[in-house]
Order: C-alpha cells, then structure tokens, then sequence
C-alpha cells in the first residue's frame, strides 16, 4: 500500500464536507478506525493493481499471493474482464495507461492562486485510461459494494 499522506480534501470525504463543512474541522485528529467493508475494499484494490501492472486479465483458483473466496474472485474477474475489452476497442491507437494514479487539482493554481488549498484536493484514481487521438479519456474507481453505497453520481466520483 501507498506510504503517500492521504489528502485533505480528498473526493471520498467530499460528500460529508459538503453537508457539513464543519465536520472537516471538528474531526480533525481524530482516529479514523477501519472496517472490514474498508480492509475488504483495500485488499480488491491491490489485486486489481497486482494483475493490471502484470498485464492478467483473468484470476483463477489460484490468486497468489492474494486469498480471494469466488465472490471477490469474480468481481475482479468482471472488472479485469471489462479493461480489457476497453482496451481492445482501442487496440492499434496511441494509449496512455495509470493504473493506481495519484491526480490533484494543484495544476489550478497557476491560474487561481490558493496553492495551500488546492494541493489538498487530491486522490488516487484506480484506472485512467487516455486515448489522444480519439479524445477519450476514461477514469476508473473500482467499488466492490459493501458496506457503503455509493452511486455513479456521488459527489466523490464527480470530483
């Protein structure tokens, strides 16, 4: 896992902030437990990142060095299967592929000024996928569903 300090301001703690902005204040330094939803969610992410840098797109019976029972197995499966059939419609093209890239707004500050804020808007986006030539630029933020709902139309996947 990532040694990297997690943002501020990150898009998956936008949504609370945006109910209640004070809430970014008043639980600063407070511990932030995990669950085993989270602990789950983390561990999907790292074989997701784990097959993708090795260019695998099927887990089998044998996830080593990862342990998956067949429900995690066959979400990973769908997802591992679903980069690459986006990667084949592109097949020939000039791509650019991130696989677990940290993205922030900081680039905004030449223009707007507020570095101290704008450095604090940041996160790490699962998948990106760019494809100059057509203009498509493809951003994945893998979700495996459990614990907390969160919808293709939450504030954390707009930002």
């Amino acid at each position: 896992m990532s040694t990297e300090k997690h943002a501020e301001f990150s898009p998956s703690q936008l949504p609370r902030i945006i109910a209640c902005p004070g809430s970014y204040k008043a639980s600063k330094g407070l511990p932030n437990p995990s669950s085993p939803f989270a602990e789950e969610g983390t561990m999907l992410h790292e074989v997701m990142k784990h097959y993708l840098n090795k260019g695998v797109y099927e887990v089998g019976e044998d996830a080593t060095p990862f342990t998956l029972d067949d429900e995690q197995r066959g979400c990973v499966n769908q997802l591992l299967s679903w980069v690459q059939d986006t990667k084949a419609l592109y097949s020939g093209l000039e791509v650019i592929e991130m696989i677990e890239q940290r993205v922030s707004l900081s680039w905004l500050t030449e223009e707007f000024g507020h570095k101290e804020l704008l450095d604090e808007v940041a996160g790490t986006a699962d998948w990106v996928f760019i494809v100059p030539d057509e203009q498509v630029i493809i951003v994945a933020d893998w979700k495996f569903g459990r614990g907390v709902e969160v919808f293709a139309t939450s504030d954390q996947l707009k930002a």
